[in-house]
């Protein structure tokens, strides 16, 4: 495990001298915006206790089992096969949650992402990827609400059901476990326990307000949209610009009000980029050219701390909109380079 966090380390940080030239910033800088529910230094002290949590919780099962004349089966590398399945297994459940809790909400599922497997569904046809980033673990689950009632409570339901999956996946892994002596399942018994030691650490964890990589935790979205402030429309800006995938709802019909308070405060990062973006395609659409011209603007402002790590699906909305809005052909050959 060791050799693993080492190479992990490796792999995280290899570009960590590009990034920061290109961004002018240390990558691991504290991200946290006003109002999101975060505190600095959370994601540290919680690292630190979850993995406080995971040797002592590991050490007592091991220990329990030799208790009970429970063995622990195979050499390392099977301990280590039982480990990475455990994990993924965790994050499948957990993801699955916000599944259920979606589809009971009325939305549609449009991807999903366990490890370094995705499925995601473009133009009705479902195609599958193989990321290696995500051998080291991780997973989504893309919902997409097909009507624009109860949006905020809609959402914080599927937030909330994945902590929720996860806490019966640990309750029914700990019950697993323990009635594991003179049972069939006798010599799963490490597997299960490891499934308990993560799954309630993930029921936990995910529900602290964090902003771990360039996505907020569970219990952070939660807070968000249920603070009814800035955070609430930028979720609920989200929301309804995805909702367009799965209904006849037009850019024109996005409500102005809610996008420009959510532009207004968010004014850096991805996600502020992407709310200049549904700008101008809502006042594209709406024939509001000059409108459309400064909410491309505002996003061409932000593109340089970003051009690391934007798609390339996006660069062709800033092609369109200096040929069409703006008549500029030199413009629009440069960002088509």
């Amino acid at each position: 495990l060791g050799t693993l966090v080492g190479i992990s380390g490796i792999y995280l940080f290899r570009h960590y001298g590009r990034v920061t030239a290109l961004t002018g910033r240390s990558v691991m800088a504290d991200n946290s915006l006003p109002g999101d529910g975060t505190f600095k230094y959370g994601g540290v002290i919680t690292q630190t206790v979850q993995l406080v949590w995971m040797v002592a919780a590991t050490t007592w099962w091991w220990r329990w089992g030799g208790e009970h004349g429970l063995d622990q089966q195979g050499g390392w590398w099977l301990n280590l096969l039982q480990v990475m399945g455990a994990l993924q297994l965790n994050t499948f459940l957990h993801e699955f949650g916000h599944v259920l809790g979606g589809w009971a909400s009325g939305m549609k599922l449009r991807s999903f992402a366990i490890g370094p497997v995705r499925f995601s569904n473009r133009k009705g046809i479902w195609r599958t990827d193989f990321q290696t980033a995500g051998l080291w673990g991780g997973g989504s689950a893309g919902m997409v609400p097909t009507e624009l009632r109860n949006l905020r409570s809609k959402r914080i339901f599927t937030i909330l059901a994945g902590p929720v999956a996860s806490l019966v996946t640990a309750a029914a892994a700990t019950v697993i476990t323990l009635s594991a002596p003179g049972n069939p399942w006798s010599d799963a018994w490490q597997f299960f326990a490891l499934l308990s030691t993560f799954a309630w650490a993930g029921a936990v964890v995910n529900m602290i307000p964090l902003q771990p990589e360039n996505e907020y935790s569970d219990g952070a979205q939660i807070y968000q949209l249920m603070s009814d402030g800035p955070w609430a429309d930028v979720h609920t800006a989200f929301s309804m610009v995805s909702s367009t995938l799965v209904t006849p709802l037009r850019p024109r019909q996005f409500d102005t009000w809610t996008l420009n308070r959510a532009a207004a405060f968010l004014k850096s990062g991805e996600r502020g980029l992407l709310l200049q973006l549904f700008l101008y395609i809502h006042h594209k659409d709406a024939g509001r050219a000059e409108e459309a011209r400064r909410a491309l603007d505002a996003a061409e402002a932000l593109y340089p701390a970003l051009a690391h790590r934007l798609h390339a699906d996006l660069h062709t909305d800033f092609v369109y909109g200096h040929a069409m809005l703006g008549r500029d052909a030199g413009r629009a050959a440069e960002w088509w380079r």
